[in-house]
């Protein structure tokens, strides 16, 4: 909510909510993310002042409208899921339990309301599309995740990776199609919508900061250095491998 009154106040939705100064819609920011500009893509900074645009100056109205995108972004999951598993001959609601009715997925990002559940219902909802055949629509799908948070550039890449093909001529293809969708995507969301490309120089410039899940924090203790580094690294390898050989 913040980020979006940042956009609807002329500060634009990549400069730290505090500017806001003492404002009913900075009581509940976490004082370590209050002083960071975001890291979610255009799409989800153009909610965010939709939200609050509707939510008449009642911040909890605004996160409330949040919860219900991650609810929406459940249900594109589940039909992404049973869809996927279904075409590949599995226990389609097996896995639907398994990946989506659990409970650390409902209290994680819905009682958190995280917005990471719009980009992953986007992101399977675009796998599942192009596993039916809708190779354009399923990238494009994809390309909106991003829009929401950047981590679905992973999806985009493994789409244009093997959607198309196996031939280096296929995946050529494919790499057109997944950076003209994801470049128009940006486009309209950064440019037509207000929400900018200021996240490309968040992602680029930001401090690491530890939470809950840090694997750095937990088992190194560490805030920054090597041992963070080289368990992204680790990460971003396998991702990868997995992508270039499944």
């Amino acid at each position: 909510g913040a980020e979006g009154k940042m956009v609807l106040d002329g500060f634009g939705g990549y400069r730290p909510s505090i500017l806001l100064g003492h404002s009913v819609w900075t009581l509940g920011v976490d004082t370590k993310w209050a002083a960071r500009p975001p890291l979610y893509g255009p799409g989800a900074i153009d909610l965010s002042a939709f939200f609050v645009k509707i939510s008449g100056g009642r911040p909890w109205v605004a996160a409330e409208c949040w919860r219900v995108s991650a609810v929406i972004g459940l249900l594109l999951c589940a039909w992404g899921v049973r869809r996927i598993v279904s075409l590949r001959g599995g226990k389609a609601t097996r896995a639907l339990v398994a990946g989506v009715a659990n409970p650390a997925v409902l209290i994680i990002l819905v009682g958190g309301i995280h917005n990471d559940a719009l980009m992953l219902g986007l992101v399977v909802a675009g796998i599942a599309l192009a596993l039916s055949g809708n190779r354009s629509w399923g990238i494009v799908v994809c390309a909106i995740g991003v829009a929401v948070k950047p981590n679905a550039l992973l999806a985009v890449g493994a789409l244009a990776w093997w959607a198309w093909g196996i031939q280096w001529r296929q995946r050529a293809k494919g790499v057109l199609a997944a950076t003209g969708a994801v470049g128009g995507v940006l486009a309209v969301s950064g440019l037509g919508l207000g929400g900018g490309f200021g996240w490309v120089h968040s992602v680029l410039s930001y401090a690491w900061v530890p939470g809950p899940w840090s694997l750095g924090a937990q088992f190194f203790g560490a805030a920054s250095g090597w041992p963070v580094d080289a368990i992204e690294m680790v990460g971003t390898a396998v991702a990868v491998v997995l992508v270039l050989t499944v």
